[in-house]
């Protein structure tokens, strides 16, 4: 149980394994962990909001796992061109008429780039706000400290609060459990819905060689 700690597990979750230094099976921990938001993509605008590539990545993996086309997904923000995606939405003006014009009986996805600079982040704010998301994502760094990390939901959340988080590079994060205490459900992990069978092979990754599910 120390070992789940020290890679980020809240202790919240650890509550009643009684000895905290004998070994604790991953299939009993896991099945602790809140039951993960799903991505709704029936219809409605769902928006997946991040730095980097994470945002467009991220989107397209919750595309091609629902059968989209993944060329569909509107680009937003602070995102680079892609060939094939349209021209972006770069303004708030620009996002809340391309809102008014959605068809809420069909989906729509949004990847929203947010920029490393903090000065922009109201702006995208602002953005995420206009787009008036059915469901809203942030696709967060599990490698980054979770100080860092709220001080960024909270940011680009200001407006639209967040329904739930991505964690990119779980399986590389030293304490990829830390996300789990963001106080935003995280509903996928490095691609995959955040399932326990998901979970129990990240903190596997880090755990010791005698590391068991049950």
């Amino acid at each position: 149980m120390t070992a789940l700690l020290e890679l980020g597990v809240p202790a919240r979750l650890m509550a009643g394994f009684g000895d905290p230094s004998a070994p604790t099976p991953l299939s009993v921990l896991v099945r602790r962990f809140d039951r993960p938001p799903t991505a709704r993509l029936g219809e409605g605008v769902l928006v997946v909001a991040g730095q980097g590539d994470a945002a467009l990545r991220t989107a397209t993996q919750m595309a091609h796992r629902a059968g989209l086309n993944t060329h569909e997904i509107v680009l937003a923000g602070h995102v680079d061109p892609v060939p094939g995606h349209g021209r972006r939405l770069q303004s708030v003006a620009g996002a809340g008429r391309f809102r008014a014009r959605t068809d809420p009986s069909r989906p729509t996805v949004v990847a929203l780039g947010v920029s490393e600079d903090r000065e922009t982040w109201a702006d995208t704010a602002a953005m995420l706000q206009a787009l008036e998301p059915d469901q809203a994502w942030a696709a967060v760094d599990a490698t980054r400290k979770p100080v860092e990390v709220r001080r960024w939901l909270r940011a680009v959340g200001a407006d639209r609060p967040f329904d739930a988080l991505a964690a990119c590079g779980a399986f590389e994060a030293q304490a990829p459990g830390t996300v789990l205490s963001l106080d935003v459900p995280v509903g996928w992990v490095d691609g995959l819905p955040a399932t326990p069978v998901v979970w129990a092979a990240v903190l596997s990754e880090r755990l010791a060689d005698d590391a068991r599910w049950d």
